[in-house]
């Protein structure tokens, strides 16, 4: 060996201590300063970059390494390892597959293989190079773990645990088979039988990282909380110091509904290893709730804890998404810049489990190039379900082009129910008998019963029931503060249940203890509800109202408020019967639409020296590129027009420049663009605008009434769902049904036709609110009358 290639004392002693960063500035230093750039060098450099895990660099300084010198099996391992760790999987591949080619029966290239295909969701490739790996070695339990995990992403549990089985035969003293055996029986609902594989894991290894955590929350989905909190104690008299009991404890107390006590029984956790990525994301969400800017700390942490993994990076996105402090479109923005990190760092196919947040931001920024880089719709859709969750298809309501796709999300929906409700009948709720009582017991459930449009629409029910044939008992999760719209629907009610930690089974339990005779719940899936309560059947009588324009997908819900113009033509777009009134399912509540600024009386087109000005307030995750060619056409066929977007979005500089993108391809310029950003106090903005623009397929809502009751026009195109006929209802309730259209060339020579009739835009907006008032949109104590008649003749 080259006696300049031996390395100096100082650098074997900051080896030694694992200072790898002053270790690694010395070997840099040395080769920067024209020492022989041997083999050696370059590969400790690699190797203390592995070490740091900065595994990119790592496999660079490898492959330097490899060029410099005698090519070496080992040093072609740690390349392969450090592109696989990196996350460049494509190239691992090749290396691996380069080495196969000259020892095509080497075990361990094989067997790294097999990962990065499962690495890369190749699952069925994966599987079989893991087999042949398996055959090749029998008595090595590193295979079959590997296939176990494969399986699991895969969603074939059973499968997954007969390979750990397997692994652990062969290696019954290793605690992480066990852990592994353990967490798989805990996907299956196996509670009992993984809390006993993580009871084998820890008598192993007491200290096995998150397996104690992982023991006590299958006693909490026992409700076997006595259990969980002496094992607790006994743990913490046993290691009094340990972190991972404490964080255990936390998840006692939440489960319990105790949630001030967990948040300090995690920051006890945390003062005792700080950097603990689980801890982190659990005091996140924990926070979230009720400080999104306290738990976005905690997710940044997280992120530079993990070296800024996927899954941390996607929760910090998701936060900032939804984060209302301080600046939104920062936020936006930020958590936009991330979703690009995600996309351009993950392979496409690892991005299955977190998909959904850069999608959310990509939607939200008009990103569809980035957009079309994630798993296609019927993958996530298919994976969601796996995983028992139904919140990511509300965006997907948005994204159907043919009849199919709406049958298709139907049906996932039924998936989805089927599987929550099988779950919860292992744990039923106690029904005891009803008391004698002379009035219907109708139940609300939302979190939404506050400042909220789900409030603005249901207070005409709160306000003008009779007292003498009903009570009406509410329901609400938020975690926020009581703000004067729940004081005052609190006054109104019956009872008002205020349940913000409490979880699904107690609130089942809770309300079955107050023995309604109908629930209806009135928030889906959306943010703090808890649609699966009604998967208990607490009520005898269930429905959905409100808060998400489709089925549920529970059997254990029996109806769906619908109007004969929600009312679909063909009865397989529905999960459950539909639950009629006259004329709406919506009326305008004094609270929001009564109490609001004037209209001014002048059209925008005048103000603007006969500039007209099209806008929508709609959320930019029901746009589409298909909507903006649209607008666009529209726009081309009014020359003399522009485009208003009034959102949180106004300011966010990706938003502004992928809008300007997108109606740049069909000949729109930018000058014939406006953005306000805004949030909340939007009512006065719709002064500006003349035309408002309705989405598609995914209709507006909310946002359809307010355009109406500021004197506004709205132009909508009707399908065949739910989620496509909100705005028709709305307009032909408010007198308008000759602005809704039925195809898109109906609906493009409608917005024209309007634009050109400046005359009846100016009675509209000086009529509009007596129009609304003399119909049945606006007669709030007509819609309650109806809607409680309705109960009547549904509990006969």
């Amino acid at each position: 060996m080259d006696t300049q290639s031996v390395m100096p004392k100082e650098f074997e002693t900051l080896k030694k201590d694992r200072n790898y960063p002053a270790a690694l500035e010395l070997i840099l230093k040395l080769v920067e300063e024209g020492r022989p750039v041997s083999q050696q060098y370059l590969a400790e450099a690699a190797a203390l970059y592995k070490n740091m895990r900065r595994f990119s660099e790592a496999a660079d300084w490898f492959k330097r390494a490899i060029e410099a010198g005698e090519d070496t099996r080992h040093l072609h391992f740690e390349y392969s390892v450090c592109l696989m760790e990196a996350g460049r999987l494509k190239e691992a591949e090749e290396e691996i597959n380069r080495v196969l080619q000259h020892q095509p029966q080497d075990f361990v290239f094989n067997h790294i293989l097999g990962v990065v295909l499962k690495k890369q969701a190749r699952y069925p490739e994966a599987v079989k190079k893991l087999l042949e790996v398996c055959a090749l070695a029998p008595q090595n339990p590193d295979p079959p773990r590997n296939l176990g995990n494969a399986y699991n992403e895969m969603g074939n549990y059973k499968a997954a645990e007969e390979m750990y089985q397997k692994a652990a035969a062969l290696q019954p003293k290793n605690a992480e088979n066990w852990r592994l055996i353990g967490y798989t029986r805990f996907l299956q609902k196996k509670y009992v039988e993984a809390a006993e594989s993580y009871r084998q894991c820890l008598d192993i290894d007491p200290h096995h990282d998150g397996v104690f955590i992982d023991m006590i929350g299958t006693y909490c989905n026992l409700r076997h909380f006595d259990e969980a909190q002496k094992e607790v104690d006994a743990r913490l008299a046993k290691f009094p110091d340990d972190a991972q009991t404490y964080s255990a404890q936390a998840w006692v107390l939440k489960f319990q509904g105790r949630m001030p006590e967990a948040i300090v029984s995690l920051e006890k956790a945390l003062a005792l290893k700080p950097n603990r990525v689980n801890d982190l994301l659990t005091m996140a969400r924990f926070l979230e709730p009720s400080n999104r800017e306290k738990a976005n700390e905690y997710l940044r942490r997280a992120v530079t804890a993990s070296n800024r993994s996927l899954r941390t990076l996607s929760r910090l996105c998701n936060s900032l998404n939804r984060s209302r402090y301080g600046s939104e479109a920062a936020h936006i923005q930020e958590g936009y810049e991330i979703a690009c990190e995600i996309v351009s760092k993950f392979p496409r196919r690892s991005l299955i489990t977190e998909a959904d947040t850069p999608r959310d931001l990509f939607l939200r920024c008009i990103d569809y190039e980035r957009l079309d880089t994630l798993p296609d719709s019927a993958t996530l859709m298919r994976h969601w379900v796996d995983e028992g969750r139904i919140e990511p298809f509300w965006i997907a309501l948005g994204r159907v082009k043919t009849f199919q796709d709406r049958l298709d999300i139907v049906e996932y929906h039924r998936e989805w129910g089927t599987k929550i409700e099988t779950q919860v009948a292992t744990t039923p709720i106690k029904r005891t008998p009803a008391p004698a009582k002379s009035k219907i017991r109708l139940g609300i459930m939302s979190s939404d019963l506050r400042d909220h449009p789900v409030s603005y629409f249901a207070l005409p029910l709160f306000e003008n029931y009779d007292r003498d044939r009903f009570e009406v008992y509410c329901y609400s999760f938020y975690g926020g503060k009581e703000d004067a719209l729940q004081k005052k629907i609190t006054n109104d009610v019956t009872a008002f249940r205020w349940w913000p930690h409490k979880q699904n089974f107690d609130v089942a339990q809770g309300i079955a203890d107050d023995h309604l005779d109908i629930l209806f719940e009135l928030g889906g899936p959306t943010d703090m509800n808890k649609v699966q309560v009604m998967a208990y059947k607490p009520a005898p009588v269930q429905g959905s109202w409100l808060g998400y324009p489709h089925s549920i997908g529970f059997s254990a819900i029996d109806y769906i408020l619908v109007d004969p113009y929600l009312k679909s033509e063909d009865p397989r777009l529905l999960i459950e019967k539909p639950f009629e009134v006259l004329e709406t399912t919506l009326s305008l509540g004094r609270i929001r639409f009564h109490d609001n600024p004037p209209i001014n009386p002048v059209i925008p087109q005048d103000r603007n020296n006969g500039l007209l000005t099209f806008g929508t307030m709609n959320n930019p995750n029901k746009y589409t590129p298909e909507v903006i060619k649209t607008w666009a056409e529209i726009m081309t066929q009014v020359p003399k027009s522009r485009f208003l977007f009034v959102r949180p979005e106004g300011d966010v500089p990706s938003f502004r420049q992928n809008m300007t993108k997108e109606f740049a391809r069909h000949g729109i310029t930018e000058n014939r663009l406006a953005f306000i950003a805004i949030r909340g106090a939007n009512m006065p903005h719709y002064n500006e605008i003349d035309i408002s623009l309705d989405t598609f397929p995914h209709v507006g809502g909310t946002t359809t009434c307010e355009t109406l009751w500021m004197g506004v026009p709205v132009v909508t195109l009707v399908g065949p769902a739910f989620f496509e006929r909100v705005s028709y209802s709305i307009l032909n309730n408010a007198g308008l049904g000759d602005l809704c259209a039925f195809t898109r060339e109906g609906y493009i020579g409608k917005a024209v036709a309007l634009a050109a009739d400046k005359k009846r835009r100016e009675t509209l907006r000086a009529g509009m609110r007596a129009q609304i008032r003399s119909r049945p949109l606006g007669q709030t104590e007509r819609f309650a009358e109806n809607f409680y008649k309705k109960i009547e003749s549904v509990l006969k």
